[in-house]
């Protein structure tokens, strides 16, 4: 029987003022992140507008998600106070249209509000962290069908050769044909089919996803996180990281949005 993961990856969640002097700064000219972005608003006022798409305003009766490589542009023209989820998703949620998207359902929105103003008073974080991924879950539904790629489902002998790849990215082809119960041959013909690409392709790229996540949400360095990818010096990692994303990991950095203060978000 075939499966897939269905694995959430939550790396950030807070609830923050924007607009004000000493507030969140939201008026930014370009953002971009290898994950996706929940936000929902207590009051109009702040906007997002995706590159070559029309301007969005985050309002209190409805949630905006954002797929993973979106660019976008966003400005406030009041105080409001947001509230906003960054977390990673499987397939085929990683493949998602590059558009924002919106989540209305009246039980979800509500759900939103609860969780953003109980924040960070929260005595339970399990059930807390539980709620938050019910949450991203409950809005997903709202993503039309139309904006994702199939669902791939796979060998789970394949499944389980991803996730040691996740985990151990120098993975020997021969010992991960062996622990599938293959043959090599077998195992990388069978590999190539269910994942489009050999095992090292695909770990490279997932190194290269949370090297990514990294420039974001660390203070690293970009030979710090080019050792901990598995790169033997930057220039290696620039170049591969640029062929994959577009731009180089410094110009990905910048695209970081960040607070009066100077930390990124």
């Amino acid at each position: 029987m075939k499966t897939f993961p269905l694995d959430t990856i939550l790396h950030e969640y807070n609830f923050v003022p924007l607009g004000g002097p000493a507030y969140w700064n939201w008026n930014q000219h370009r953002v971009r992140g290898e994950y996706w972005r929940l936000y929902w608003n207590d009051a109009p006022g702040a906007f997002i507008r995706p590159e070559g798409g029309a301007e969005t305003e985050l309002l209190p009766d409805r949630l905006i998600l954002l797929p993973p490589g979106l660019v976008y542009a966003s400005r406030c023209t009041a105080e409001v106070h947001h509230f906003f989820l960054h977390f990673t998703m499987p397939e085929p949620y990683r493949e998602a249209e590059q558009r924002p998207f919106p989540a209305t359902d009246p039980e979800t929105v509500a759900a939103a509000a609860r969780l953003a103003h109980s924040f960070p008073g929260t005595d339970n974080l399990r059930r807390y962290a539980a709620r938050l991924n019910l949450l991203i879950w409950s809005a997903l539904l709202e993503v039309p069908d139309q904006a994702l790629p199939p669902l791939r489902q796979y060998d789970p002998r394949i499944v389980r050769a991803m996730e040691r790849l996740r985990t151990d990215p120098d993975a020997d082809n021969s010992r991960l044909a062996r622990d599938a119960g293959l043959s090599r041959n077998s195992f990388l013909r069978l590999f190539r089919t269910e994942v489009g690409a050999p095992p090292q392709q695909f770990a490279r790229r997932e190194r290269l996803l949370q090297a990514a996540r990294q420039l974001h949400f660390s203070e690293s360095s970009i030979e710090e996180i080019a050792q901990q990818a598995g790169f033997c010096d930057r220039y290696h990692f620039s170049r591969a990281f640029r062929k994959e994303f577009n731009c180089g990991p410094a110009t990905y950095r910048k695209l970081a949005i960040r607070r009066h203060d100077g930390s990124r978000r």
